[in-house]
């Protein structure tokens, strides 16, 4: 199922316990317009390099932006997938079409016999990569519209 994944990416400023479930965890991120967004973090999020984790890192939260939100202030998502930066590292989380071209036509990716496969359970996979929702890892990409990328890693997110 095509997802419609929204992005916000900032500097972690808090970190909470959430609804006194020690599963779940709030995370309060801050752009660098000044504008705050909490995220909530349950067993069901993926996690990209959680153990780095720590108030002042750089965090891009991905969320669904079809999924029904409270409105409050500052706004509340239930992050779908959090990656904590990591230096030389670039991800991109989007719907991949036919051509394996992002949905925002910003990035093509053109995996290799090296490329790292896999469920986001960790098994291998080896099925087709058009339209499915990707999370890639890459170092380098082109200068080209689209970006053209062979990922270090693609994480397949089976629905």
């Amino acid at each position: 199922m095509r997802k419609n994944y929204g992005m916000f990416r900032g500097i972690l400023i808090e970190q909470s316990s959430w609804d006194n479930d020690p599963c779940s965890r709030q995370f309060t991120l801050q752009d660098s317009d000044g504008n705050v967004t909490d995220f909530i973090i349950t067993p069901e999020t993926y996690v990209i390099g959680g153990n780095q984790s720590r108030n002042g890192a750089t965090v891009t939260a991905y969320y669904d932006m079809d999924a029904p939100a409270p409105a409050i202030y500052p706004p509340r998502l239930n992050a779908e997938i959090i990656v904590v930066e990591q230096r030389g590292l670039q991800v991109k989380v989007d719907w991949f079409g036919w051509n394996l071209v992002s949905s925002d036509r910003s990035l093509k990716i053109n995996p290799s016999a090296e490329t790292v496969i896999m469920t986001q359970n960790g098994l291998p996979y080896s099925g087709s990569l058009a339209r499915k929702n990707l999370i890639v890892f890459y170092s380098a990409s082109t200068r080209s519209i689209p970006a053209q990328t062979t990922p270090e890693e693609i994480i397949v997110l089976c629905d």
